[in-house]
């Protein structure tokens, strides 16, 4: 899910500082508490969250360094029996179905995993390649890109329920694309990058959303020179970054963006408001009104750090605790 242009994974990762009138509303640490582990596995890391926080997503490492997707049902982690050498469950729905990705010899494949079975996710024509990132919690439409055989001329892609591919738009000015997340109502959101291939270098980028019928539209900056990126969505709400600030802005309202005090990076969004801020410090949350909430981390100075994979709509935050990689969540509510 990974085999996109590296330049655009690049310009996502800009690091980030920020301020507001809410930056000094620091709450009690959400508790961290442990998530079930494959056993017998070297490793188990969650890449997925249902919004409802029934299922969780995400894979186990075998002892040769190979990934094997895993889903999560109450608590409970089930290793799938998908026929590749390597697979991993980057997303989930509230109606536990999959977003899979295989590699093998064959090389690197999209899939959805619904009612046990597993169906392919089609390349459409004029592609070589493609990678699914993001599933609706509503209609299950499949959130990916698409790209030529060297991997540029990344386009946005959603497979409808029924696996039929439908290429996004990107607006004049721009030649790459990277998708984020994909909202209940099939609202896409991502960035469109203006790229310099030969030199693989992002000369300008800004957050964007898709609409269910394919066309695209730009998240107004907070001025001319400002790049944006948008990381999530949820509720008709995207989460980001813009300029020097995580920021979310409201879909169809052609309004300026609403920057968030103290974070780095606005990562997750819930039907609540809360953001995961994440970057280069402690993860933590936003809560609106509440302001900031470090997560707490096994290491006690929190220099080991950890990374979130996605935020329920109850407050629960999930990821890893990087001092020794344990799948964790930890509860913000």
């Amino acid at each position: 899910m990974y085999g996109r242009a590296g330049i655009a994974l690049l310009a996502l990762g800009l690091p980030l500082v920020v301020s507001g009138p809410d930056a000094s509303a620091v709450s009690t640490a959400c508790a961290e508490h442990a998530v079930a582990e494959v056993s017998g596995r070297t490793a188990t890391d969650i890449r997925g969250v249902a919004p409802g926080g029934r299922y969780l997503s995400g894979a186990a490492q075998d002892g040769e360094g190979n990934y094997h997707a895993v889903r999560w049902d109450d608590g409970v982690p089930t290793e799938l029996p998908i026929p590749a050498a390597q697979s991993w469950a980057a997303d989930v729905n509230d109606d536990g179905q999959l977003v899979i990705g295989t590699s093998d010899e064959d090389g690197t494949k999209p899939w959805r995993y619904r009612d046990g079975q597993l169906a392919a996710l089609p390349i459409p024509a004029g592609y070589a390649g493609a990678t699914a990132t993001a599933i609706d919690n509503y209609r299950g439409n499949i959130l990916g890109t698409v790209s030529d055989a060297d991997g540029w001329n990344v386009r946005g892609v959603v497979w409808d329920a029924a696996n039929h591919p439908h290429v996004l738009s990107i607006p004049a000015g721009f030649n790459e694309v990277a998708v984020s997340d994909i909202d209940d109502d099939g609202v896409a959101v991502g960035t469109v990058l203006d790229v310099d291939i030969p030199h693989a270098r992002t000369r300008y980028q800004l957050a964007a959303y898709w609409l269910p019928d394919g066309n695209v539209r730009l998240f107004p900056p907070s001025s001319a020179t400002a790049w944006t990126t948008a990381a999530a969505i949820r509720h008709g709400v995207a989460a980001g970054q813009d300029g020097d600030s995580a920021a979310t802005w409201k879909v169809g309202t052609n309004g300026s963006s609403t920057a968030i005090a103290g974070g780095d990076k606005a990562q997750a969004i819930n039907s609540s408001g809360t953001v995961v801020l994440a970057g280069s410090g402690r993860p933590r949350v936003y809560q609106p009104g509440k302001g900031e909430r470090a997560l707490s981390l096994q290491d006690p100075g929190g220099a080991s750090g950890g990374s979130v994979a996605g935020l329920t709509d109850t407050n629960q935050v999930y990821g890893t605790d990087n001092l020794h990689n344990d799948p964790v969540r930890w509860d913000c509510s």
